[in-house]
């Protein structure tokens, strides 16, 4: 979703938005909400006395986009299961991940006359021209919700990267099996090319410090390829998540240069992620077992944007041999309805 459209969707679902509300979102969607944590601590206690005051609600939505990078989580509706010191990490891990550009939001500034023009803005041209020339003249920066959207929507929310909104539920999923005190135990993510598995490892790994398998690092040499699911070494897979102890070293090796490049220890503690594609079918080929499988979806025309940015030089490949490929696999293996929970991004 762009900045345009989830601006053109507050404002016609929060009719009571007066050009400051718009600002403070146009500003949210481009620095994110680190100015909140000037006292780590201090924050973290603010949190919980607003979740305290917050009560639950089965209208409001749980995720809210304020554009592509950015959206708001309304403490509301949050999924059960999630912890208060979970969400916390969650939004201070997302404000590592705004970098800012005064000039980006400077033309982001411009989006609110062309939906006023367009008469879906609840106010007008003179009314938001005058705003914003006060605002910039007193310096710009964070602002709060006006009186009026206070008074109307009582806003208790925090904003968080995308990548970190899109994976909630697994969040909550992951907290409810600690709190039954699980522990060293997989969880698997699998899915299309593109949607964001890794980036997932990623996020779970810095709020809960778990280790990460990248099934990236087990294909197999070029020689030994026949009809193995993925190419896929699951063999030496097995070998090494079998390692007796609290972790196991997971070794990433290269086909192209027939070499191993790096090794990274992996502990089983608190748990650990097993991510790539072919992820459950290898995983359940290997025996072991799992309390949590995650498959990532994302909508086709999206996906092959972001294989374009990140492997320009490979896009046929990915059309002709393994998006197809991996469709086999899906409808073959059933991984997308099979699953625990799945993310679309």
């Amino acid at each position: 979703m762009t900045v345009r459209e989830a601006l053109c969707l507050h404002m016609k679902r929060y009719v009571k938005m007066t050009p400051q509300d718009a600002v403070k979102l146009l500003y949210q969607s481009e620095f994110g909400g680190g100015h909140m944590i000037r006292d780590r601590e201090g924050a973290r206690l603010f949190l919980l006395r607003e979740l305290e005051k917050t009560p639950r609600s089965g209208t409001v939505p749980t995720v809210e986009a304020l554009g592509p990078d950015a959206a708001r989580i309304n403490l509301a509706s949050l999924p059960d299961g999630l912890s208060p010191d979970t969400l916390f990490s969650v939004f201070l891990g997302s404000t590592e991940l705004f970098s800012g550009s005064e000039e980006r939001f400077a033309q982001k500034l411009m989006l609110p006359r062309e939906l006023i023009e367009e008469n879906i803005a609840p106010f007008s041209l003179g009314e938001y021209d005058a705003y914003v020339g006060r605002y910039l003249r007193e310096g710009g920066g964070a602002v709060h919700h006006s009186p009026a959207y206070a008074a109307a929507y009582r806003p208790a929310y925090r904003v968080v990267h995308s990548s970190f909104a899109s994976a909630l539920p697994v969040f909550a999923a992951v907290d409810s099996l600690l709190v039954r005190g699980e522990r060293g135990f997989a969880v698997l993510i699998d899915g299309r090319c593109g949607a964001g598995k890794t980036t997932l490892a990623e996020r779970l790994a810095s709020v809960y410090g778990c280790g990460t398998v990248h099934l990236d690092d087990y294909y197999l040499p070029f020689r030994m390829r026949s009809d193995q699911l993925g190419f896929i070494d699951a063999d030496r897979l097995a070998h090494e998540l079998s390692a007796a102890g609290g972790s196991f070293v997971s070794r990433a090796y290269d086909p192209h240069t027939d070499k191993f490049t790096h090794e990274r220890n992996v502990e089983r503690s608190p748990f650990f992620v097993v991510e790539g594609s072919y992820s459950f079918g290898t995983v359940s080929n290997i025996g072991l077992s799992c309390k949590l499988s995650v498959f990532m979806t994302v909508e086709s025309g999206e996906r092959l944007r972001r294989l374009s940015e990140r492997s320009p030089d490979s896009v046929d490949a990915f059309i002709n041999r393994w998006i197809p490929a991996e469709e086999e696999y899906f409808a073959r293996s059933r991984a997308e309805s099979s699953a625990d929970i799945v993310v679309e991004t």
